[in-house]
């Protein structure tokens, strides 16, 4: 597309926010020189290529990036468990944290 330069400008959200959000800019392709080049001449060509360039990038997306998480958990929670532990010949109670989680990555 354009010998090396950026195209798209990624913002993304603090992971630590209640809606993780990506906002994906694309830059225009012209702005460096103000000149395209003889292939691009044409505005509907130009437009195909970015159509075309902006369905790859979507299926990249949603097929190969995890946003956050772990692929194939779809939710997760936390519980408290006591448990019976053996200690120096006797059992005791034990408090502990377990994950429970809705869906398997095996």
């Amino acid at each position: 597309m354009n010998s090396g330069e950026a195209i798209l400008q990624c913002l993304v959200a603090d992971d630590n926010a209640d809606d993780l959000l990506i906002r994906i800019q694309v830059l225009d392709e012209t702005a460096g020189d103000g000149q395209k080049t003889g292939e691009e001449e044409e505005d509907g060509e130009v437009c195909r290529d970015m159509i075309d360039n902006l369905k790859t990038l979507e299926k990249t997306i949603l097929e190969n990036v995890v946003i956050r998480g772990i692929p194939g958990i779809l939710e997760a929670s936390m519980s408290k468990e006591e448990t019976m532990v053996k200690k120096d010949g006797d059992y005791v109670k034990l408090n502990r944290w377990v994950i429970d989680t809705g869906g398997v990555n095996l």
